[in-house]
C-alpha cells in the first residue's frame, strides 16, 4: 500500500521465511504473486512462504496478516518442511450462530490452549485474509468461542489460524509455531420451504413416487429427512448429503385420502410440509406387497 492507502501491490510474492524463532505479524499483502520456487522446486503460490530444508528450522509465528488478492493461498509450506507441521491441521469451526463462532482442534490435530485467529474471506477460489475477525485462545482441550463484531455477510465466510503457546504440541517444535489456515467456513443455511412432486390421486395397491426438494438453493448439508406416511406407524427417516430425497413404492391398501407428511432439518433449522394424494379402490386388485418404501 502507498503512502495515501491506495492497494498498489507488489511485484512479486509476499514474504519467504527459513531460519528459525521468526515472528510475520501484521502485514498487508496485495496482489502479491507465486514464483520463489520455481528453480529449485515446484511453484509454490502464497502469499506467505515457509521452506527450509536446514535441521536447525524452527517455530514461524505468523498472525494477523491481511492477503488481499493473492497468488492462491496465505500460507504455504515447501516440501522441506516436516510433515509433521505441514500436515497439522489448524483449528476448525463447528458453529456459526450471529455473532457467535465456536469451534475446537482440527480433526487428528490437538492444540490445547493454542492461539486461534479468526479471518475474513470472501467465497471465491482464491484463499484470502481480508480483515482480522476475532483472536482468542482456545481451551486445554483445544475448543474455542468468539465473538464477533457483526454478522457475516452472504458472500462471506471465516479461515482460521493456529498458534501454539507451549512446545511439543506440533512435533519437536516450541511454543510460537503457526500453520497454514483452514479451509472455508460459511454460516449454515437454514431451510426454508419443501417442494413435494407427485400424484394427487391414485389406487389401492399401486405404488407411486414422490420427490422432495429443500429450499432454498444452496441450504447447508446433510439434512434429515423424516417422512410420515398415512397408515404407516413407523416414519422413513434418512440423512443425506444433497437437498433431495425420492419417495419409492410408496402405496396404500385402503381407499382415502392419504398424506405424506415431510420434515427437513439441518445444523440451521426446520422446514416442514405436507402432500396429499386421494386414493381410490381398484377393481379387482390382487396386489398387497410391493418392494419395502425406499428413501434416497
Amino acid at each position: 500500500m502507498d503512502s495515501a492507502g491506495r492497494e498498489v501491490g507488489v511485484c512479486g510474492q509476499g514474504i519467504k521465511v527459513s531460519g528459525h524463532d521468526t515472528q510475520i505479524l501484521d502485514n498487508t499483502m496485495i496482489k502479491s504473486r507465486g514464483g520463489f520456487e520455481t528453480t529449485s522446486g515446484p511453484v509454490m503460490d502464497a502469499a506467505i512462504l515457509l521452506s527450509d530444508s536446514s535441521p536447525t528450522f524452527g517455530q514461524v509465528t505468523v498472525r494477523r496478516n491481511i492477503v488481499k488478492d493473492g497468488p492462491g493461498t496465505v500460507i504455504d509450506m515447501g516440501p522441506s518442511i516436516p510433515s509433521s507441521l505441514r500436515l497439522f491441521k489448524p483449528a476448525k469451526v463447528t458453529s456459526i450462530n450471529g455473532t457467535t463462532v465456536s469451534g475446537a482442534s482440527g480433526d487428528g490435530s490437538p492444540c490445547p490452549n493454542c492461539l486461534v485467529d479468526l479471518y475474513l474471506d470472501d467465497l471465491d477460489s482464491t484463499e484470502e485474509a481480508l480483515q482480522v475477525l476475532a483472536s482468542v485462545t482456545a481451551d486445554a482441550d483445544g475448543n474455542f468461542t468468539a465473538t464477533l463484531t457483526q454478522t457475516l455477510a452472504a458472500d462471506r465466510g471465516i479461515r482460521t489460524g493456529s498458534t501454539t503457546q507451549s512446545s511439543g504440541v506440533i512435533g519437536s517444535f516450541g511454543a510460537g509455531t503457526s500453520m497454514a489456515l483452514s479451509k472455508l467456513y460459511t454460516p449454515a443455511v437454514a431451510p426454508t420451504g419443501l417442494t413435494i412432486t407427485g400424484p394427487t390421486e391414485g389406487l389401492v395397491n399401486t405404488p407411486y413416487t414422490f420427490t422432495v426438494t429443500v429450499l432454498p438453493a444452496g441450504v447447508t448439508t446433510p439434512i434429515t429427512y423424516e417422512v410420515q406416511i398415512t397408515d404407516r406407524s413407523t416414519p422413513l427417516v434418512t440423512v443425506l448429503n444433497n437437498a433431495q430425497v425420492t419417495a419409492k413404492n410408496i402405496f396404500w391398501q385402503t381407499a382415502g385420502t392419504k398424506t405424506l407428511e415431510v420434515t427437513a432439518t439441518n445444523a440451521a433449522g426446520t422446514a416442514h410440509k405436507a402432500h396429499t394424494i386421494v386414493i381410490s379402490n381398484q377393481a379387482n386388485s390382487t396386489r398387497s406387497l410391493f418392494l419395502p418404501t425406499v428413501l434416497r
